[in-house]
């Protein structure tokens, strides 16, 4: 059970800026590629077109470092997590198939993750949980958000084989979607996920989100075969006439925070 994290694939907002040979003169007859604001082309795979550091306009917010919900108990991943998430998950091509990371071949891959993003979190633009049975302790997976322009959140989670069709990714999504609108300033949250991943994409509508739109070659996989593939996307917006936060389909309200 897998979406497509930016938070695990490291720096990941570009924008994309046009080349002296890639801007196209006033009166071409050159036609211009059909637009839409839901599906297109990756202008990444262009090599007309240049990448730049993205905007500078990230809203940074602040995440409680552990949520419990009835079943689970997410908190931030630290050193000695590193042999746990291996083993779990990281390793596992199956697990990382539709990711954006690369499936880790050693322990210090894993290490290294988790020295990236705990050094991201104080910036307030990326913020990884590990997701804990509470009964047991077991490590399940992980569920991180990373910060967007225009007052956007991205999700994406990860998780051990023996946690799919458990309710597990959807239990801590709706309790991630949930404590991120606690913050009024957030408008949108959203997330994207292959089309072959139907479980993925279930997992999102229980949480609320809903399908916008399918991005044409959006994502390298890098564990596929390293080409861009297309990638559904799924949001939920705060309605700005209202004061109440957006509440997910199938979503427990019973969740704290530390």
């Amino acid at each position: 059970m897998m979406t497509q994290p930016n938070w695990a694939a490291g720096p990941s907002q570009i924008r994309v800026a046009k080349t002296k040979q890639g801007r196209k003169k006033r009166g071409s007859s050159q036609e211009r590629e059909p637009q839409s604001p839901c599906i297109r082309h990756d202008r990444n795979v262009n090599t007309g077109l240049r990448l730049q550091p993205g905007p500078k306009n990230f809203l940074a917010v602040r995440l409680p470092e552990k949520i419990v919900t009835e079943r689970l108990l997410l908190s931030w991943p630290t050193e000695v997590d590193a042999d746990e998430m291996f083993a779990r998950y990281a390793s596992d091509p199956e697990v990382t198939r539709y990711v954006r990371f690369l499936t880790h071949h050693s322990v210090e891959d894993t290490r290294a993750f988790i020295e990236e993003v705990n050094a991201l979190r104080p910036a307030g633009t990326d913020f990884v949980w590990l997701v804990r049975e509470r009964s047991t302790g077991i490590l399940l997976g992980a569920i991180g958000v990373h910060a967007m322009p225009r007052a956007a959140v991205e999700i994406g989670y990860c998780y051990a084989r023996d946690a799919w069709g458990r309710g597990i990714a959807t239990e801590a999504a709706c309790a991630v979607v949930e404590i991120v609108f606690g913050d009024e300033k957030i408008r949108r949250i959203f997330a994207t996920c292959a089309p072959e991943n139907a479980a993925s994409a279930r997992v999102l509508e229980k949480a609320g989100l809903a399908y916008e739109c399918t991005l044409r070659r959006h994502v390298v996989l890098g564990n596929l075969d390293g080409e861009p593939h297309d990638a559904m996307r799924y949001g939920l917006v705060r309605n700005p006439l209202r004061k109440k936060k957006p509440s997910g389909g199938r979503c427990s309200r019973r969740v704290k925070h530390k």
